[in-house]
């Protein structure tokens, strides 16, 4: 019985038996099983498709570790100092609405003897900030696009008829990729977050000043908070300048100026309305080049991510600025201008228009009708077009056999006197060689 333990992993210890020590993995992943308990044979994986060999490829390049739950996001030292950043941002814009507010209307622009352009001010400035605030909390909480269920429905269902390639930081129009962190196939233009931990739809990148990415869904209102921050920054410049420089003045000459006490301004008012200016002008500078950047691309129908490739030219590219904001935008509309999802959408994240087709009205592929009765059907339709999904082979056949075919099936042998020269039995040679018996002759 003692061999008998020994071979299990099993050590014998004051007249009982109990496991032997495990032993530690290499790497410090912790213990294994003991030899002989668990241990079975190595096996090569079964593929059986393009995702089982990326899946393999995949394993065979990363160690094994406890993955990730998706949208389980890095909370190190990156994460908090993102969260910091939006806190920051987000604090400042909402300080800038304030002071403007409660000091400037109400107190600076009566105190220089401007009542008449409270009101008017007052409608402009807070117009253009309660669409970038809208815009701000729509681009932080919105999902950025993550790779929906449908698609992997639809990945499981095609199986090998659907090419995957592996994942390169060029244009791969057409080709669906395989992310080694998620463990799955996801569409075109779509990358993983390292931060949020997922892969994003048509993915631009991961900004800290909302704490989010910005991808296919969110990627709209992005643009619009940019767009929107900076026209009020240019807003509370431009209507409170003026009023800058005089209270400027005012606190450089305090002990000759009445201007604080006269119209009960305080003097910790003066100072936030001070930095308040300050605050507006370096959003200023920090947003005009941010919204030039990103608007560029955008004309271009580009991601900050793609904005670096060069194998190709652009196949998304529609040739001008209008369709390439209609990519991301929609069909134009009043919901262009508003953080909404676009009310006709000519893209669902999954699959993109590319510049050499001739596409219809409603963004489809010339000669394709949009079904309203069954969306799912036709979505799956497109993304078989666009994809080149290979038809699936039907299954041959088998060919009725005669009555010889079987007897020398059962048998298992066929006659030695069949001559392979005879023109007469030429048809039924052909069929031995085809069944793989070739010793006859």
């Amino acid at each position: 019985q003692q061999p008998r333990l020994k071979a299990a992993g099993v050590r014998e210890l004051g007249g009982g038996a109990e496991p032997a020590a495990a032993m530690q993995a290499p790497g410090g992943y912790g213990p294994v099983a003991p030899v002989g308990l668990l241990e079975k044979p190595p096996q090569e994986p079964m593929i059986g498709s393009p995702l089982d060999a990326a899946k393999a490829q995949a394993g065979r390049c990363i160690p094994c570790l406890a993955p990730r739950q998706p949208g389980e996001r890095h909370w190190t030292e990156s994460g908090i100092g993102a969260t910091v950043t939006q806190s920051a941002a987000l604090g400042a814009l909402v300080y800038e609405g304030v002071v403007y507010n409660l000091i400037f209307l109400r107190k600076i622009l009566p105190a220089v003897g401007k009542q008449v352009w409270v009101i008017p001010f007052a409608i402009l400035f807070n117009s253009v900030f309660g669409l970038a605030l809208w815009s701000y909390l729509r681009a932080h909480c919105s999902d950025p696009g993550l790779v929906p269920d449908r698609w992997k429905e639809f990945v499981e269902h095609v199986g090998p008829a659907l090419s995957i390639a592996p994942a390169r930081l060029e244009w791969q129009p057409g080709k669906a990729t395989f992310c080694k962190k998620c463990g799955i196939a996801r569409p075109e233009r779509a990358h993983h977050c390292n931060i949020c931990g997922v892969c994003v739809l048509r993915m631009d990148h991961h900004c800290p000043w909302i704490n989010n990415c910005v991808g296919f869904l969110n990627h709209k209102f992005f643009l619009l908070l940019v767009t929107y921050c900076l026209l009020a920054c240019c807003t509370a410049l431009f209507t409170s300048l003026p009023e800058l420089l005089y209270c400027t003045g005012a606190l450089l000459r305090l002990e000759h100026n009445i201007f604080y006490r006269e119209h009960h301004v305080q003097i910790s008012e003066l100072l936030c309305f001070l930095v308040f200016g300050f605050l507006a002008l370096g959003f200023l500078g920090v947003l005009a080049p941010m919204l030039a950047q990103h608007a560029h691309l955008a004309t271009m129908n580009a991601t900050t991510i793609e904005g670096h490739y060069d194998n190709m030219p652009n196949p998304f590219d529609m040739g001008s600025t209008f369709p390439n904001l209609e990519q991301i935008f929609g069909i134009f509309g009043i919901d262009w201008f508003l953080p909404i999802l676009p009310v006709r959408p000519l893209s669902d994240g999954v699959t993109f228009a590319r510049n050499y087709e001739t596409l219809g009205p409603d963004g489809l592929p010339q000669g394709m009708v949009r079904d309203y009765g069954q969306p799912w059907a036709m979505q799956e339709k497109l993304w078989r077009v666009r994809y080149q999904v290979r038809p699936t082979a039907q299954p041959e056949q088998p060919a009725q056999e005669n009555g010889l075919d079987q007897l020398m099936g059962l048998t298992g042998c066929y006659a030695p006197c069949v001559s392979r020269d005879s023109a007469t039995h030429e048809g039924l040679t052909v069929q031995m060689q085809q069944k793989g018996w070739n010793g006859y002759a």
